[in-house]
């Protein structure tokens, strides 16, 4: 077992706007210039889904990548 795996989290993320792979990459990139995140992007699903800390607010990764200029909302 990672020492890691206790202390991170999934979170799936709707992301509104992707409509080629140049999109998806730069919510990817978004998604990573937070401090431990990596992203997964999938284009036909709409969705982003994050391995993070588990102290990372789910909220504020939704909001990053709104800025960023694809509506997000994390998924229930």
């Amino acid at each position: 077992m990672s020492i890691f795996s206790k202390s991170t989290k999934t979170v799936v993320l709707s992301v509104e706007g992707m409509k080629c792979e140049k999109c998806a990459a730069r919510v990817k990139s978004t998604l990573e210039k937070v401090r431990g995140v990596t992203a997964e992007i999938s284009l036909d699903e709409a969705s982003a889904t994050v391995v993070c800390p588990e102290k990372t607010d789910a909220a504020a990764l939704a909001s990053a990548v709104t800025e960023a200029g694809f509506p997000a909302s994390v998924k229930a």
